[in-house]
């Protein structure tokens, strides 16, 4: 076993595992961006036939958050809806649709779950401006509709010079991920713990040009919500916490559009080398998925590689655009990268 480093190693969710050097510690459910969890509303009531109310449980326990959650019965899923099929983004390297991958009354089911849990306007203020709340809901039938057509194996490197130390099946994707453990993560299902946005026509409602950081993986049971115990290091080079093939942790953000019936509204991904901007409309039912980051807000730490920034556009007319943003999550390497230590 390789001794920790000298920077703190820091659990997503809780305190540092090892006595860090004068820093700021992170608690990764609550600091990271775009999403948080949580808000509440007074005045919105649990009901047993639909919304419950769902505890946000850390790996430590500690700062846990409320909000609602929805039953299976609530959404009211299809069991024979068919496969989803892909359709590749054309100028966004790893970027996809799949559509088919919610039916149309699961759409309009999980958007009046939204609307009763109460949305909460952004302040006028930061790169969220628009409506939000957030869900817990399994998304199983979902992933069971598009885990054929989702990379089954994600190989991540630091550096140009452990590119193929490490195998991996043929035609795995292979990304430069600065300050993630190196190796090979295995497709492991969708994050349940949702934020779902709402764009409004004529409102100025948008989500500012960002890129979207990885989240961890998360367990719905009865009424908790429970974060995977992994910890990441605050210094790029350090060794991460984690249980092998147990832990998980997302390297896609899948965005699932609710309706389709708006004028603009786009998602739109921005060409940093100045090429032209790729707007992807939304379109009922559809998953819009594209690669996330390591950075987790560290200094002298890179974006991953195939990142895209991206906002969420203005609609300019029709209906409201209403999409959920869940993750694609991936258990940490067997092949890999050996822990600092197992967390917990």
């Amino acid at each position: 076993m390789h001794r920790i480093p000298t920077a703190a190693v820091l659990l997503c969710g809780c305190t540092a595992l090892v006595a860090p050097p004068p820093q700021k510690r992170h608690r990764c459910s609550l600091s990271a961006k775009p999403r948080g969890f949580g808000g509440v509303t007074k005045k919105t009531k649990a009901n047993p036939d639909g919304l419950f109310r769902v505890e946000l449980q850390h790996a430590d326990g500690a700062g846990a958050a409320r909000a609602f959650g929805a039953t299976a019965a609530a959404v009211g899923w299809a069991r024979d809806a068919p496969a989803a099929t892909r359709t590749d983004v054309e100028g966004v390297a790893g970027a996809f649709v799949l559509h088919n991958a919610l039916t149309s009354n699961e759409c309009d089911r999980l958007a009046a779950l939204a609307e009763e849990a109460g949305f909460e306007d952004a302040p006028r203020t930061g790169d969220q401006q628009n409506g939000a709340v957030s869900l817990a809901v399994d998304l199983d039938h979902v992933f069971q509709r598009c885990k054929n057509a989702l990379p089954q194996h994600v190989l991540a490197y630091r550096a140009a010079s452990t590119a193929d130390v490490w195998a991996a099946p043929p035609n795995t994707p292979k990304r430069r991920c600065p300050g993630a453990p190196e190796g090979l993560y295995a497709l492991n299902g969708l994050n349940p713990r949702l934020r779902v946005y709402r764009y409004r026509a004529g409102s100025a409602d948008v989500f500012k040009p960002h890129r979207d950081d990885c989240w961890p993986g998360s367990t719905l049971v009865d009424k908790t919500l429970a974060e995977d115990g992994w910890a990441y290091s605050s210094d790029r080079k350090g060794r991460w916490a984690f249980r092998p093939g147990l832990d998980r942790v997302s390297h896609l953000s899948m965005l699932l559009y609710l309706t389709g019936d708006c004028e603009g509204g786009s998602t739109t991904f921005f060409d940093e080398d100045g090429g032209p901007p790729v707007p992807v409309a939304p379109e009922k039912g559809a998953a819009l998925c594209f690669w996330q980051s390591f950075k987790l807000g560290r200094d002298g730490v890179r974006d991953s590689a195939l990142a895209p920034v991206h906002e969420g556009s203005v609609v300019t007319g029709g209906g409201a655009k209403l999409a959920i943003r869940s993750d694609v999550v991936y258990t940490f390497p067997v092949d890999g990268e050996a822990p600092a230590t197992a967390p917990g």
